[in-house]
């Protein structure tokens, strides 16, 4: 980079960076050109050379981000997963999203705060959000378009709730017990079929791990752990399930499931 691009870059630098100080102090609408102009320590003239005016500068600023959010997306939700792995794996996202933007979430919740009519760089992650969990769902289980509109709205409006929340607060804490719980509770509300309202809810009272002998494992055998279950009522059962399942679904001793009409165990 030769020095008039590097100055130019430097420039632009202090030019954003003191704009993303004014909206940490004012609203978007109260912010002038003046005002950038004497935080900046630039003429007119050097401002303008830049950008056409403050919307243009704000648009630059949040497009950037979109973008960067967009390949995130892309890059977190471009596989197609079972139906329980793929929810899991879309829960981790605000976790992920956090580590993605830490080092420029200052940046981010101030131009969270514009809300003009062409500049609203929340509502367009939270709509992209919207849009990448519809696209998935209504593939995965096929429904209503209201229904999926509806979960759709529910994910995309909790995520970026939760994204915008750590950000301002930077908990010290592991939070990710918090978004499991939801989590749980839209797979229940999604994925739980209706005619799963009256079957019992059972507990893992033991467990006991795979055991091959002496001899191994087989060739092509699936590791099938033995699992004790008990219900409410003191009925006691015991299942043969997948030990990749029971990790998978981090379904442990102590863990409440069911047990769906087609023989599946879920996570309760």
């Amino acid at each position: 980079m030769n020095k008039n691009g590097l100055r130019t870059k430097k420039t632009r630098e202090k030019i954003e960076g003191k704009f993303i100080q004014l909206l940490q102090e004012k609203s978007f609408p109260k912010i002038t050109v003046q005002d950038i102009l004497d935080a900046a320590g630039i003429n007119r003239t050097t401002f303008y050379r830049h950008y056409r005016d403050k919307y243009e500068l704000a648009e630059l600023l949040c497009g950037r981000f979109f973008q960067k959010f967009e390949k995130c997306l892309r890059e977190r939700f471009g596989d197609a997963l079972p139906d329980e792995a793929a929810l899991e794996h879309l829960s981790q996202s605000i976790q992920l999203f956090y580590r993605d933007f830490y080092e420029e979430g200052d940046a981010l919740l101030a131009l969270f705060s514009i809300h003009e009519e062409e500049i609203h760089l929340y509502d367009d992650m939270r709509h992209c959000l919207k849009n990448a969990f519809f696209a998935y769902y209504i593939e995965q289980r096929p429904g209503t378009e209201l229904e999926t509109d509806y979960y759709s709205s529910l994910y995309a409006s909790f995520v970026m709730t939760s994204f915008e929340w750590i950000l301002k607060n930077r908990p010290d804490v592991d939070v990710s017990i918090y978004f499991k719980k939801f989590y749980r509770s839209l797979h229940q509300m999604m994925w739980q079929d209706e005619s799963c309202e009256n079957v019992p809810v059972y507990r893992v009272v033991r467990i006991d791990e795979p055991d091959f002998g002496c001899e191994g494992r087989p060739d092509g055998a699936e590791p099938m752990a033995k699992v004790y279950l008990e219900s409410e009522d003191g009925e006691k059962i015991e299942r043969m399930e997948p030990d990749a399942m029971l990790y998978q679904k981090e379904i442990n001793e102590g863990t409440c499931v069911r047990i769906l009409a087609d023989g599946r165990m879920e996570k309760w």
